[in-house]
């Protein structure tokens, strides 16, 4: 009753399952020429964000009914060599070993498994001798800055990529812009007052994202609400109107982010070319989403809130055991893979 003229298109659907963070997993069907446009898009948004004439693929997403690992191996082959190892130190290991330092590998992943493959690679002489170029594009979940740092010393670039199995796997991206605002953001409290509130002490994900695909909203009347969701695109089999993915987030215009930055960087003229030069990196001046992830994620212990990343980053900041600390749990924010 949902689909257009009232009928699930029987050849080239694939069903997809949802991770069931809601309470029960959940079956979304998806027609030929929506994966098209989903692959297409994906295909793009990696290209632009990371160029390459030479990129081999490492899906290390965890294959199956989810929306993101066989999508995502798919997406890729438009652009790139593709091997679909799953979530496997091993193979990832002999993939890099057996093809060798001259491919740009590109590692799609959760976050919490890029720490374990970075713990598993960092030391090994083979790797750190043959100079290998390894960059990561990470979903899934929310990724705090703190485990960026950790990793960078394996992956030279990491990009976390926003959706959701109930709608689609590339809702928004991080891009060089987007990250030096969230950087700045955990440095400067006055920088976060300003695009956040006076009283928010949360560090949010920041992505760019195309309203003329995904058109956002927020709901309630105050600066930062639930996100409702509309897919802009006669491709998708079962339109979703207003769709609320229980995220909360807040939305700003290119155009507000940058007055916010001027009016801030007045008279500190270096910090505004800074901006200038991130925003140029890929050329985006798309509108802004700001998600905190799920709008009941948090545990109340002695009268305060305490977030999933408030623990990612005490487990990563300034903590001498990092690589013996393993990470679980896929909680925040909901989205593409469980």
């Amino acid at each position: 009753m949902r689909c257009w003229k009232g009928r699930v298109e029987i050849a080239g659907s694939v069903v997809d399952e949802s991770s069931g963070s809601s309470g029960t997993p959940y079956n979304w069907v998806r027609s030929r020429r929506e994966l098209n446009t989903v692959h297409r898009n994906v295909a793009g948004y990696t290209s632009l964000v990371f160029p390459s004439k030479r990129l081999f693929v490492i899906n290390a997403y965890s294959m199956g009914a989810w929306a993101t690992g066989t999508n995502t191996g798919i997406a890729m082959a438009r652009i790139a060599t593709v091997k679909n190892t799953g979530p496997d130190l091993e193979k990832i290991v002999d993939t890099l070993r057996h093809f060798g330092p001259r491919y740009d590998y590109l590692v799609t992943a959760y976050p919490p498994f890029l720490k374990h493959l970075r713990d598993r690679l960092a030391g090994e002489p083979w790797f750190e001798e043959k100079s290998y170029r390894l960059a990561a594009m990470v979903g899934g979940e929310g990724m705090t800055e703190a485990l960026r740092d950790y990793v960078g010393d394996v992956f030279g670039k990491v990009r976390s990529g926003y959706g959701a199995s109930d709608l689609t796997i590339g809702m928004g991206g991080e891009t060089t812009f987007s990250i030096w605002l969230r950087r700045l953001m955990r440095e400067d409290a006055t920088v976060r007052a300003a695009f956040l509130g006076p009283d928010e002490q949360r560090l949010p994900m920041v992505f760019q994202y195309n309203p003329l695909e995904t058109y956002l909203e927020t709901a309630g009347d105050g600066r930062t609400g639930e996100v409702l969701c509309t897919i802009k695109s006669t491709a998708v089999m079962a339109p979703k109107l207003r769709y609320n993915i229980g995220d909360e987030g807040t939305l700003m215009s290119f155009p507000q982010v940058w007055e916010i930055l001027r009016e801030l960087f007045a008279d500190r003229p270096v910090l505004l070319q800074r901006a200038e030069a991130a925003a140029l990196r890929e050329r985006m001046r798309l509108p802004l989403l700001f998600l905190y992830g799920r709008s009941d994620s948090t545990v109340s212990y002695m009268g305060a809130n305490i977030y999933p990343q408030d623990v990612e980053y005490g487990l990563y900041e300034g903590n001498p055991n990092s690589p013996t600390r393993r990470t679980s749990g896929r909680t925040w924010p909901r989205s593409c893979s469980p």
